[in-house]
């Protein structure tokens, strides 16, 4: 393949900057940007060591020192990479070639896109196309190739998201060799195809500045709408993440700082604590509604409801009046005097600066809440219910995103690819072409290629011939007499197969104890069994489709 195509693979459609960093003769080290769609002019000169950014950046880098070549400026997520120093371990790139070939490709690692001699060693490149919030699910996957890769000296290095590879068609100035394409797979992947074909372990942790969908989160939209408010500038655009979060650090910087806890708590500098006391509050009142009698924790309720009115407002009638009444709510109240004399430490804690924390288990403890009372509060959850809601939510919120940019579930898109892979496979297209229109792995394609056997009305290989029989029996095409045993034999030639008639997608793998022949026995109808001699036994195998 040419420079070129190696750059129109990994950079067509891809927004974002990329680096090109140079090594001079000298040894002096220089990096540029340019705009991924601008990088097909690019020029190598083979008289220095050239690299290139597979993945994409937001922004080159800046005068203060922002932006520029480093993980939390990324844009886009282009391909996964191994950079394999074989020569360390003594092994030459023809062996390490063979044994990904025989022992690797499709059984441990996906076939990669690009391999490459980098000079010295080889690059493994597979070729993706991901948003940069999912970087922790690259990580993953990077490395468990890297894990898997191992024992040919794989680098440990080169596996930041930010790392720059050398570039075809430059020369490794270490030993003088020219750096070149040695295969070129036309696949393309997707981090979830991957992890769900193999066996990808690990969770990587996320990044806190990195929004799932490319937006402005909840939280930051209520923080930049309040500093909006308090310094009267434009709201940010909140499709953008990166520009919310900046326009956020930005106005922070400005706002007045508040040394004591009672300064900070006060409505409009909290949003997200405010809210939460009013929602606390709130659900007190839910819980004790349908509460009798006087051994149902009514004396905590009415100390918290002080607490968190007082903390929230830091006006004493309002935190007083909004206790008294909770008091009245309860089936059997207590006096004034008494909840008002009770409950009149709230304040104190709150005048000095501080505060009682209370953990949702405390809580949970004092109020002793029930399972069942909880289905119906809104901001004294446990955990455990949390993650459950925040589950469901973050569903609703996925299928919700689809919905709007027009796209399919995954299990929608699976089931459209399986039926376009059916009809292609009646039309007998080859295995690999029909790849190549789909834009999958041959490992996927097999995967499918199970699952539509999986629906047949036979169920086990030694139903085959009798299900092709009972349904073929009254074929135009042909009779009875091809489904008579034997159906295969073998001898010293190799191996002949009876007439049978079935339906065939691609080819098979290619076996080393026994050779295989193709049968021919009708301008339309075709045939292929093959046999493997295996542990002195004979199998059969039989891909079949109808």
């Amino acid at each position: 393949m040419s420079f070129c195509g190696y750059l129109n693979q990994l950079y067509t459609g891809r927004g974002g900057y990329v680096a090109h960093g140079t090594i001079s003769v000298d040894g002096m080290y220089s990096e540029r940007f340019m705009a991924a769609s601008d990088v097909f002019s690019l020029r190598v000169d083979e008289t220095n060591n050239e690299y290139i950014s597979l993945n994409t950046f937001l922004s080159p880098l800046k005068p203060d020192g922002s932006g520029g070549r480093k993980v939390n400026n990324l844009k886009r997520l282009n391909a996964l990479y191994l950079d394999i120093d074989c020569y360390k371990l003594g092994l030459s790139k023809d062996d390490v070639l063979s044994r990904l070939e025989r022992f690797y490709y499709g059984e441990k690692i996906p076939l990669p896109t690009f391999v490459i001699d980098s000079g010295r060693g080889l690059y493994l490149i597979w070729s993706i196309n991901e948003d940069r919030n999912a970087l922790p699910r690259w990580s993953r996957v990077q490395q468990f190739l890297y894990e898997t890769c191992k024992d040919l000296n794989a680098d440990p290095q080169a596996l930041d998201a930010a790392r720059i590879l050398r570039v075809p068609s430059s020369v490794n100035q270490k030993n003088g060799v020219s750096v070149s394409v040695l295969r070129f797979n036309d696949v393309s992947y997707t981090l979830y195809g991957i992890i769900k074909d193999y066996p990808v372990s690990g969770v990587a942790k996320r990044d806190s500045k990195a929004s799932r969908y490319g937006q402005a989160t909840e939280c930051q939209r209520r923080t930049a709408k309040w500093i909006s408010s308090l310094t009267n500038t434009p709201i940010p655009d909140f499709s953008s993440f990166m520009e919310t979060f900046e326009y956020i650090s930005f106005h922070r910087q400005k706002l007045p700082s508040h040394s004591s806890r009672r300064d900070s708590s006060l409505r409009g500098e909290r949003p997200s604590l405010h809210n939460m006391l009013e929602g606390r509050c709130d659900d007190l009142f839910r819980l004790f509604a349908s509460r009798r009698g006087e051994d149902c924790s009514r004396e905590y309720a009415l100390f918290l409801c002080r607490l968190w009115a007082y903390e929230r407002t830091h006006d004493r009638a309002y935190a007083e009046t909004m206790m008294l009444s909770l008091n009245r709510s309860f089936d059997v109240p207590f006096s004034v005097n008494y909840a008002t004399s009770r409950t009149m430490s709230a304040e104190t804690i709150i005048d000095r600066g501080e505060t009682y924390k209370y953990s949702l288990d405390k809580i949970y403890a004092v109020l002793r809440i029930l399972p069942e009372e909880a289905d119906g509060l809104l901001f004294l959850k446990k955990s455990k219910m949390d993650a459950e809601h925040k589950k469901e939510k973050n569903r609703r919120y996925y299928l919700e995103q689809l919905q709007r940019d027009g796209r399919l579930t995954v299990s929608e898109q699976m089931f459209n690819r399986r039926q376009f892979l059916s009809m292609l496979i009646r039309r007998g297209i080859p295995k690999k072409k029909i790849c190549s229109i789909l834009g999958v792995s041959e490992r996927t394609y097999d995967s499918d290629f199970k699952h539509i056997l999986k629906s047949l009305p036979f169920r086990r290989t030694s139903n085959l011939f009798s299900g092709l029989a009972s349904r073929f029996s009254n074929a135009s095409l042909l009779g009875a007499q091809f489904f008579q045993p034997p159906y295969y034999k073998s001898n010293a030639k190799g191996v002949t197969a009876s007439p049978l008639l079935c339906l065939t997608y691609g080819s098979l793998a290619r076996f080393s104890k026994l050779k295989y022949r193709y049968a021919v026995f009708d301008n339309e109808t075709h045939i292929l069994l093959t046999v493997r001699m295996l542990e002195g036994r004979i199998r059969m195998r039989i891909n079949l489709l109808i």
